[in-house]
């Protein structure tokens, strides 16, 4: 007779599956409004078939005034691309959308303004752990300053 055991299917890595996540169907539904109304808001007073021109102009992709009115409207049917909002957001020279987007997910916009105080923290509390770990060292080895 021969020994056979049942093997079970596992997967190919003890990976967490794609779909076993927190969220719930339409979870997610506000933020597709909210994107939309900062848009509208953030590119308030411009004629919207203006800045489709634009946005066409600069994406290489176009967009017909009609359908940018759509896009900012409520209807779920129609979506800004990520390239539109990037696009509207660059023309309008601010970041609504994004703002809100990031928001859900915890995290905010950094400016190019921002970036060298972030580095600046980064790096001090990059000494500072540095600083630690020295004196721990020092300690160990029986060294006084």
């Amino acid at each position: 007779m021969s020994n056979q055991s049942a093997k079970k299917d596992k997967g190919m890595s003890a990976q967490q599956n794609l779909f076993d996540t927190e969220l719930s169907a339409g979870s997610l539904e506000h933020l597709s409004l909210g994107i939309k109304q900062r848009l509208s808001k953030m590119l308030q007073p411009r004629d919207r078939y203006i800045v489709a021109a634009m946005i066409s102009r600069s994406t290489g992709i176009e967009v017909k005034g009609s359908v940018f009115e759509k896009i900012l409207s409520s209807d779920p049917q129609y979506q800004p691309t990520m390239v539109q909002v990037v696009a509207a957001c660059k023309l309008a020279g601010r970041f609504d959308p994004f703002e809100f987007s990031l928001e859900e997910l915890g995290a905010g916009v950094l400016t190019a303004e921002d970036m060298p105080l972030i580095r600046l923290a980064r790096k001090r509390m990059e000494l500072e752990r540095l600083e630690q770990e020295c004196a721990q060292l020092e300690a160990q080895c029986k060294i006084r300053r």
